[in-house]
């Protein structure tokens, strides 16, 4: 025996085939995470000029502060530091696929210039370091690209 569809029946399935690629297409988009870059992306970009200003004083130094990757740890050293000079400041990690492997970090530079950052709780990849720092009243910001291993 055949099955015989007229077109009634045709449109009917072609409709319902539609509304199920349509309902599923809206439940796996719901279910995607998404982050944003920055959490309060609005009062960042009305300071903005600070941040340039501070992008510029980095630039006018005489290095960029580096980035030493070890096993279990990264060396950063500040650049243009002199053993008296007072620095403050935060060190982000921003790890492009996942916000929630984000972390910051107070600045704590020991006499030599340096701070030891252990790595070993966090997970390896690709993070964008983005320092930013201050030596008297002078504000600097920089940002660097690692992988950790």
């Amino acid at each position: 025996m055949k099955l015989k569809i007229n077109w009634g029946t045709g449109i009917l399935i072609v409709i319902i085939l539609g509304l199920m690629w349509y309902i599923s297409l809206v439940i796996y988009s719901t279910s995607q995470k998404f982050h944003l870059v920055e959490d309060e992306y609005y009062s960042q970009g009305i300071n903005h000029e600070k941040h340039i200003e501070k992008v510029r004083n980095a630039q006018a130094l005489n290095e960029n502060f580096s980035l030493e990757v070890m096993k279990d740890s990264l060396i950063l050293k500040i650049p243009d530091w002199d053993s008296g000079d007072v620095v403050q400041g935060t060190i982000w990690f921003y790890r492009p696929n996942d916000a929630d492997d984000d972390f910051s970090l107070a600045l704590a530079i020991d006499n030599s210039g340096r701070q030891a950052i252990y790595t070993k709780n966090h997970r390896k990849g690709k993070y964008t370091i983005k320092l930013d720092w201050q030596v008297g009243n002078t504000k600097y910001y920089d940002e660097t690209v690692i992988m950790l291993y």
